[in-house]
């Protein structure tokens, strides 16, 4: 994307959808500590942290018994110095970076994604999201029609009733 901006995604231990390191924060940690502590805990990594949020989500954490308890997320910017080779939930989760850009067409929380998607454009970046292949597909070719083709079109495999190789095959 040309921002040089990484983000580092982890899969959710339930439902390995695509997340950013996040947990339940200690009491007797500020925010910037806790958000360290679980990037270190769930992924490894460590370095300075920002000491104020980047942005913040919401979502709806899914638990066992089927419910869900309404959670906020508020993001920190860390800049990674080490990445260490075991971990404490090395074993329960993968781990990718990827570049500002993909990172938001991999994440499937809506509000995760328009966070990711205000990031970009602070930096410069038109950005156009679609909430599904069948909905991308016609906003691409809205835009064609326009005679406004997209620089870049990022698409996810995993999109459920026209996942990203049936997007692509009709383009």
């Amino acid at each position: 994307d040309g921002s040089g901006i990484e983000v580092l995604l982890i899969t959710s231990l339930n439902s390995k959808r695509w997340i950013l390191p996040k947990g339940w924060p200690e009491p007797e940690l500020g925010p910037a500590e806790n958000a360290a502590r679980e990037a270190f805990e769930e992924a490894g990594v460590t370095g300075k942290i920002s000491a104020k949020p980047m942005g913040r989500y919401h979502y709806l954490k899914e638990r066992k018994d089927g419910g869900g308890i309404p959670c906020s997320v508020e993001v920190f910017a860390l800049e990674v110095t080490k990445q260490l080779d075991d971990w404490p939930e090395k074993e329960s989760r993968q781990l990718t970076w990827l570049p500002l850009d993909k990172a938001a067409a991999r994440v499937t929380e809506p509000s995760l994604r328009q966070l990711l998607k205000e990031i970009l454009e602070a930096d410069g970046h038109e950005v156009t999201v679609a909430d599904g292949g069948e909905n991308g597909l016609k906003i691409f070719r809205e835009f064609q029609e326009q005679g406004n083709p997209f620089d870049i079109l990022i698409t996810d495999l995993g999109m459920p009733h026209m996942d990203g190789h049936q997007v692509t095959s009709q383009i």
